[in-house]
């Protein structure tokens, strides 16, 4: 684009004579400029271009007060081209000494919040991917109807009584899986009305119906559970070589293979935990934990606000380790993170929605100057 072309547009712009597709013009000239990080002119050329882009801005605001209603309109686009230079040209004309968590916010654009994201795998071998959209219909199983109700929701409908016997061998119905991408997460409705949601980089694999003496279902990463009690079939979890039962119960599970812990959260109810040889029944605000080569299974009071804040739509930090962080903020907006040295001592505490842009939440922890982040990428790095 001339030079002066450009200039006699930006002035229609500011005045408020330019029509619509003049408006759109400028508009996406200014976001490839975004994308090139600047003008493709000389140095000279492009102080002149700037200098008089801001005159021109100004001098619309400046106008005098006898012109007020005339120039009103040329006013507010002045402002929305000021505007515009700021956040649409990521501060190359009028905020070229930008800070650093500016250029940290305007690289990571990209890399958006988590959202409803999963795969079932039918015990056919069928696998459908699953959304915020409605999937076409899924194939009825075993007398069980599947159906989507709303967005980011899958619920398990019994259509019809089973002719197995209620005492029958568990594990005779066909069984599925739903599993979560890193940056994913499911809510799921299983046959007997117990309500799971599913956290990013999970799975739960279960029967299309509960027939047997035991309802049993398999668990990795990370799930909130209400069950729905039947004393006459117990409900129970296996994950990792440890069976929690469901006692009427609302609990949490946080089984990654990157955590240190397999971590059991109480939250209504009662529970019991099956460990090596060791039982213990928890009480509601109570945690067990347990990990390979641990000899037994270690109760503590919890911290419920904090481990439930995933399924509430935000994180929440007390007193956490930046790689503990780190690694629910990876899971959440699917990315990788390196560490360029060693950060000890560096604990964080606070609240934020898990829908903001990561820049947002990165620019959070950095305030603390405890820690500085670069983005590459996908990944993250992480420095002093």
């Amino acid at each position: 684009m001339e030079k002066e072309h450009f200039l006699r547009l930006i002035s229609k712009y500011q005045d408020g004579t330019a029509t619509p597709n003049e408006r759109r013009l400028v508009e996406e000239y200014y976001r490839r400029l975004s994308a090139r990080g600047g003008l493709d002119v000389p140095p000279e050329q492009e102080q002149q271009l700037e200098q008089a882009m801001l005159r021109n801005i100004l001098a619309q605001i400046e106008q005098p007060e006898r012109e007020q209603k005339v120039r009103r309109l040329s006013v507010r686009w002045a402002a929305a081209a000021v505007l515009l230079v700021f956040i649409t040209a990521g501060g190359y004309l009028l905020l070229k000494k930008e800070s650093r968590e500016q250029r940290l916010t305007r690289r990571i654009e990209r890399i958006v919040p988590g959202g409803n994201k999963a795969v079932l795998t039918l015990a056919d071998g069928t696998r459908i991917a699953l959304d915020d959209k409605r999937t076409n219909a899924i194939p009825q199983q075993s007398g069980t109807r599947i159906l989507q109700p709303a967005s980011g929701q899958l619920v398990y409908s019994l259509v019809k009584r089973s002719a197995r016997p209620a005492q029958g061998r568990p594990g005779t119905e066909p069984w599925n899986t739903l599993v979560t991408p890193a940056g994913g997460q499911y809510a799921l409705q299983l046959p007997d009305g117990t309500a799971v949601l599913l956290d990013a980089a999970s799975s739960i694999r279960y029967p299309v119906a509960f027939t047997g003496s035991k309802r049993m279902v398999e668990v990795t990463g990370q799930a909130y559970f209400k069950v729905t009690h039947n004393t006459h079939q117990p409900f129970s979890v296996m994950v990792k070589g440890q069976t929690i039962e469901d006692l009427g119960t609302e609990f949490n599970i946080n089984a990654y293979d990157n955590e240190p812990f397999i971590s059991t959260t109480l939250l209504e109810g009662s529970i019991r935990l099956d460990y090596l040889k060791e039982r213990r029944v928890l009480k509601p605000g109570q945690q067990a934990r347990t990990r390979t080569g641990m000899k037994g299974i270690g109760i503590s009071v919890a911290d419920t606000e904090e481990v439930t804040a995933w399924k509430n739509g935000y994180f929440r930090f007390n007193d956490e380790e930046l790689e503990s962080v780190m690694r629910k903020i990876a899971r959440w907006y699917n990315v990788e993170v390196l560490y360029k040295e060693a950060i000890t001592g560096a604990a964080f505490s606070g609240k934020i929605s898990r829908y903001k842009n990561i820049g947002q939440v990165l620019k959070v922890l950095s305030a603390t100057q405890a820690v500085h982040f670069k983005i590459e990428g996908r990944r993250i790095m992480v420095s002093r």
